[in-house]
């Protein structure tokens, strides 16, 4: 009986002697710490947009900066032809200072297309710490006008990010007063194509916004979008003009195709007439015997 009692004074003193487990949840990690986007709606389906992005940088993946992928180009639904969204950068920053940014064209899923733009200077390596990232930009086509309501489907944060977002937010501004109880909220959480709704929808009578805030953290690979409607005359849609020039952005390449097509077909028609075709043919004569 005695062995057991002095074993376990040693026992006791190795366990506290031993290192403490850390927990996974604290140990550091590159994150986004925060996503706060707000959303300007302006007359002729136009938006500007400011989102406030602040990570955690541990030189892991973020060493340079980071990169902000947004889908400007979609494939229409009867197959034929693409919907093209204007999209112009107004304003890249780091902590409050400018920063520079590169854009390049990218390939979606789906056949869809869109705009990277890469923040960070390449020849600037960032130490550890927290950065507030700042986009500002213009987009368009993004409002859908229908017969008695108006709808704003809009992608928050993007689906393609690697890191955890802890905490993203939303804030949408009319260019005119809206009736609260005239507006239809609805947000998803999750991977692209989630029904999950770990977010919550608020009215700011003050101000006249919209809010929208996550009520758990997104995982990587995860976004928050959400869906506005709003009544009809609020925001005025686009005029004949800029409907025109979209036309033009849409089908463009297909005429320009089609006319270099028409151009070398027309070039290959006139070669024929002049020297493919064979001469034309004499009198035949009739002969009895052999030459």
């Amino acid at each position: 009986m005695r062995g057991p009692h002095l074993l376990a004074p040693l026992v006791a003193a190795l366990v506290l002697l031993l290192p403490a487990p850390v927990p996974l949840q604290g140990q550091a990690r590159e994150e986004i710490l925060s996503y706060d986007v707000v959303l300007a709606v302006g007359d002729g389906n136009r938006l500007t947009v400011t989102e406030e992005i602040t990570v955690r940088a541990l030189q892991i993946e973020i060493n340079r900066g980071i990169y902000r992928d947004f889908p400007t180009s979609f494939p229409r639904s009867s197959g034929l032809g693409r919907i093209e969204a204007p999209f112009e950068v107004l304003e890249v920053t780091r902590d409050g200072a400018p920063e520079p940014y590169t854009l390049s064209r990218i390939g979606g899923p789906d056949g869809r297309g869109g705009v990277r733009i890469r923040i960070g200077d390449e020849d600037v390596f960032l130490d550890d710490g927290i950065y507030r990232y700042r986009i500002r930009y213009e987009t368009w086509r993004w409002i859908h006008f229908g017969e008695e309501a108006d709808e704003l489907y809009w992608n928050v944060t993007g689906n393609g990010w690697i890191f955890p977002i802890l905490r993203a937010s939303a804030r949408l501004e009319f260019p005119r007063e809206v009736d609260p109880d005239q507006l239809g909220f609805e947000v998803w959480t999750g991977p692209e194509g989630s029904t999950f709704a770990n977010a919550s929808t608020d009215w700011d009578p003050d101000a006249g916004v919209a809010l929208f805030e996550t009520t758990a953290p997104l995982e990587p690979y995860e976004g928050m979008t959400l869906s506005l409607t709003f009544p009809r005359g609020v925001v005025e849609p686009p005029t004949a003009q800029q409907e025109a020039e979209w036309a033009r952005l849409d089908w463009g390449g297909y005429v320009a195709a089609g006319g270099m097509a028409l151009l070398v077909l027309s070039l290959y028609l006139v070669m024929w007439m002049r020297v493919g075709r064979d001469p034309a043919k004499g009198i035949v004569v009739v002969r009895y015997e052999p030459p």
